[in-house]
Protein backbone atom coordinates (compact mmCIF):
# COMPACT_ATOMS: atom_id res chain seq x y z
CA UNK A 1 0.00 0.00 0.00
CA UNK A 2 1.14 3.43 -0.51
CA UNK A 3 -0.25 7.18 -0.08
CA UNK A 4 -2.62 8.29 -2.11
CA UNK A 5 -0.69 11.44 -3.79
CA UNK A 6 2.06 8.94 -4.33
CA UNK A 7 2.30 6.84 -8.17
CA UNK A 8 2.16 3.43 -8.42
CA UNK A 9 5.32 2.69 -10.40
CA UNK A 10 7.45 0.28 -12.01
CA UNK A 11 5.39 -3.33 -10.88
CA UNK A 12 3.25 -5.48 -13.07
CA UNK A 13 1.67 -6.17 -9.25
CA UNK A 14 -1.99 -4.97 -7.89
CA UNK A 15 -1.04 -1.90 -5.37
CA UNK A 16 -3.22 -0.29 -2.98
CA UNK A 17 -3.85 3.30 -2.47
CA UNK A 18 -4.05 4.45 1.37
CA UNK A 19 -6.78 6.85 2.31
CA UNK A 20 -7.33 6.25 5.90
CA UNK A 21 -9.38 7.16 7.40
CA UNK A 22 -11.53 9.10 4.60
CA UNK A 23 -12.23 5.70 3.43
CA UNK A 24 -13.90 4.40 6.19
CA UNK A 25 -17.84 3.82 6.14
CA UNK A 26 -18.80 3.18 9.75
CA UNK A 27 -20.77 0.25 10.43
CA UNK A 28 -24.21 0.83 9.53
CA UNK A 29 -23.83 3.56 6.79
CA UNK A 30 -24.80 1.15 4.31
CA UNK A 31 -27.63 -1.01 6.29
CA UNK A 32 -30.54 0.30 5.14
CA UNK A 33 -32.01 -0.56 1.26
CA UNK A 34 -32.01 1.66 -1.25
CA UNK A 35 -28.81 3.50 0.13
CA UNK A 36 -26.46 4.87 -2.85
CA UNK A 37 -22.86 4.89 -3.02
CA UNK A 38 -21.01 6.71 -5.29
CA UNK A 39 -17.12 6.90 -5.74
CA UNK A 40 -14.96 9.32 -7.51
CA UNK A 41 -11.57 8.63 -8.47
CA UNK A 42 -9.35 11.22 -10.52
CA UNK A 43 -5.24 11.46 -11.08
CA UNK A 44 -2.70 11.53 -13.75
CA UNK A 45 -1.28 8.32 -15.36
CA UNK A 46 2.18 7.65 -17.61
CA UNK A 47 2.69 4.38 -19.69
CA UNK A 48 5.43 2.94 -21.11
CA UNK A 49 4.77 1.29 -25.08
CA UNK A 50 2.47 -1.77 -25.13
CA UNK A 51 1.72 -1.43 -21.39
CA UNK A 52 -2.18 -1.50 -19.77
CA UNK A 53 -3.55 -0.73 -16.51
CA UNK A 54 -6.31 -2.03 -14.79
CA UNK A 55 -8.05 -0.07 -11.85
CA UNK A 56 -10.31 -2.12 -9.23
CA UNK A 57 -12.66 -0.51 -6.70
CA UNK A 58 -13.66 -2.90 -3.90
CA UNK A 59 -15.16 -2.55 -0.13
CA UNK A 60 -13.24 -4.64 2.29
CA UNK A 61 -13.95 -5.10 6.16
CA UNK A 62 -9.67 -4.21 6.49
CA UNK A 63 -8.69 -1.47 5.03
CA UNK A 64 -6.21 -2.18 2.17
CA UNK A 65 -7.55 -5.68 2.01
CA UNK A 66 -4.97 -7.92 3.25
CA UNK A 67 -7.40 -9.79 4.95
CA UNK A 68 -10.93 -10.05 5.72
CA UNK A 69 -14.09 -9.90 3.63
CA UNK A 70 -13.47 -8.68 0.04
CA UNK A 71 -16.54 -6.92 -2.00
CA UNK A 72 -15.54 -6.47 -5.87
CA UNK A 73 -17.91 -3.07 -6.65
CA UNK A 74 -15.97 -3.33 -9.75
CA UNK A 75 -12.70 -3.58 -12.48
CA UNK A 76 -11.50 -1.97 -15.72
CA UNK A 77 -9.94 -3.87 -18.89
CA UNK A 78 -6.43 -3.22 -18.95
CA UNK A 79 -6.63 0.04 -20.96
CA UNK A 80 -3.32 0.39 -23.41
CA UNK A 81 -2.61 3.32 -25.18
CA UNK A 82 -1.27 3.16 -28.47
CA UNK A 83 1.80 5.40 -27.74
CA UNK A 84 3.80 5.89 -24.47
CA UNK A 85 1.69 8.86 -22.35
CA UNK A 86 3.08 10.90 -19.58
CA UNK A 87 1.20 13.45 -16.83
CA UNK A 88 -2.45 12.07 -18.57
CA UNK A 89 -5.57 12.88 -16.50
CA UNK A 90 -7.63 9.81 -15.55
CA UNK A 91 -10.84 9.82 -14.10
CA UNK A 92 -13.33 7.16 -12.56
CA UNK A 93 -17.25 6.73 -10.90
CA UNK A 94 -18.59 3.95 -9.92
CA UNK A 95 -22.10 4.01 -8.17
CA UNK A 96 -23.85 1.39 -5.86
CA UNK A 97 -26.86 0.84 -4.78
CA UNK A 98 -27.83 -1.17 -1.60
CA UNK A 99 -30.69 -3.55 -2.62
CA UNK A 100 -30.61 -6.08 0.74
CA UNK A 101 -29.37 -5.27 3.89
CA UNK A 102 -27.54 -7.23 6.97
CA UNK A 103 -25.32 -9.71 7.12
CA UNK A 104 -25.84 -11.31 3.45
CA UNK A 105 -26.64 -7.91 2.34
CA UNK A 106 -26.18 -7.04 -1.62
CA UNK A 107 -25.24 -4.08 -3.70
CA UNK A 108 -25.11 -3.38 -7.03
CA UNK A 109 -22.36 -1.15 -8.50
CA UNK A 110 -21.86 -0.22 -12.11
CA UNK A 111 -19.23 2.50 -13.21
CA UNK A 112 -17.27 3.81 -15.92
CA UNK A 113 -13.43 5.22 -16.34
CA UNK A 114 -12.08 7.53 -18.69
CA UNK A 115 -8.13 7.57 -19.53
CA UNK A 116 -7.00 10.46 -21.48
CA UNK A 117 -4.61 10.17 -24.32
CA UNK A 118 -4.72 14.08 -24.91
CA UNK A 119 -6.90 16.78 -23.93
CA UNK A 120 -9.77 16.40 -25.95
CA UNK A 121 -9.37 12.34 -26.83
CA UNK A 122 -9.97 10.38 -24.02
CA UNK A 123 -10.45 6.00 -23.81
CA UNK A 124 -13.85 5.33 -21.71
CA UNK A 125 -13.61 2.13 -20.02
CA UNK A 126 -16.24 0.10 -18.04
CA UNK A 127 -15.87 -0.28 -14.33
CA UNK A 128 -18.44 -2.70 -13.55
CA UNK A 129 -18.06 -6.16 -11.69
CA UNK A 130 -18.52 -9.38 -13.32
CA UNK A 131 -22.17 -9.71 -11.49
CA UNK A 132 -25.34 -8.24 -11.21
CA UNK A 133 -25.48 -8.06 -7.54
CA UNK A 134 -22.48 -8.80 -5.25
CA UNK A 135 -22.59 -9.60 -1.27
CA UNK A 136 -22.02 -7.32 1.48
CA UNK A 137 -22.00 -7.32 5.32
CA UNK A 138 -23.67 -3.92 5.77
CA UNK A 139 -23.54 -3.98 9.59
CA UNK A 140 -20.05 -3.48 9.61
CA UNK A 141 -17.12 -1.49 9.14
CA UNK A 142 -16.38 -1.04 5.25
CA UNK A 143 -13.54 0.31 3.29
CA UNK A 144 -13.31 1.51 0.20
CA UNK A 145 -10.59 0.58 -1.55
CA UNK A 146 -8.76 1.65 -4.88
CA UNK A 147 -6.07 -0.42 -6.48
CA UNK A 148 -4.14 -0.07 -9.63
CA UNK A 149 -2.14 -2.88 -11.64
CA UNK A 150 0.07 -2.38 -14.91
CA UNK A 151 0.14 -4.71 -17.47
CA UNK A 152 4.05 -5.01 -17.40
CA UNK A 153 7.10 -3.54 -15.17
CA UNK A 154 7.96 -1.12 -16.77
CA UNK A 155 9.51 2.44 -15.71
CA UNK A 156 7.35 4.62 -17.85
CA UNK A 157 4.25 2.84 -16.05
CA UNK A 158 3.00 4.87 -13.51
CA UNK A 159 -0.17 6.24 -12.18
CA UNK A 160 -1.30 8.29 -8.99
CA UNK A 161 -4.65 8.82 -7.05
CA UNK A 162 -5.07 12.32 -6.66
CA UNK A 163 -8.87 13.04 -5.34
CA UNK A 164 -10.72 10.68 -3.76
CA UNK A 165 -14.62 10.81 -2.67
CA UNK A 166 -17.17 9.15 -1.14
CA UNK A 167 -20.94 9.88 -1.09
CA UNK A 168 -23.59 8.24 0.76
CA UNK A 169 -27.21 8.80 0.89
Amino acid sequence: MIAAHAAITSTASETYWTMNPVNRLPAGTLNAAARRLEISLAGIYGTGLSTGITIRVKLCTVSGCASGTVTHLGVTTAVTPLAALADRAWNARIVANVFTTGTSGSVDAQGIAWFFTSPTTAIPVELANAVAVVPVNTTVDQYVSVSAQPTLSHTDTTITLRNFGVKVY
